[in-house]
C-alpha cells in the first residue's frame, strides 16, 4: 500500500514539473517570442539606407562616412545642395527620431 502511494506521489510530482516547464504548451498555442529576435540597436528602423534617404530629402548630396553611433543616431559628412553655388561639406548628425542637424 505504501508503494502505491509513493508511486502516485512521484507520478503527480513529475507531471506538475513538466506542466510548468517552458517547453510545454497546449496544441494551437502560439510560440512565445524568442529573445534571439530582438535587435541590439535602440531603433531598428533607423538604418543607414533610411538615414541617407532622409538626408537627401533634406537637400544634402554626396553623403559620406555615415556611421551609426550605437545609440540610434548617425553621423557623417555631406554637401548641402544650394543649386548653382558651391557648398562646403558639413558634418551632419541624424538623431533617433530622424532630425537632421549640422555641426
Amino acid at each position: 500500500m505504501r508503494t502505491i502511494f509513493l508511486a502516485a506521489a512521484l507520478v503527480s510530482a513529475a507531471s506538475i514539473a513538466e506542466a510548468q516547464s517552458p517547453a510545454a504548451k497546449l496544441p494551437g498555442q502560439p510560440e512565445p517570442p524568442s529573445s534571439a529576435t530582438t535587435s541590439p540597436t535602440p531603433n531598428p528602423g533607423n538604418d543607414e539606407v533610411a538615414v541617407r534617404r532622409k538626408l537627401e530629402d533634406q537637400g544634402y548630396r554626396d553623403v559620406r562616412g555615415l556611421t551609426p553611433n550605437g545609440d540610434g543616431t548617425f553621423s557623417g559628412r555631406a554637401v548641402r545642395d544650394m543649386r548653382r553655388s558651391t557648398s562646403p561639406e558639413v558634418h551632419v548628425d541624424v538623431d533617433a527620431s530622424g532630425n537632421v542637424k549640422e555641426r
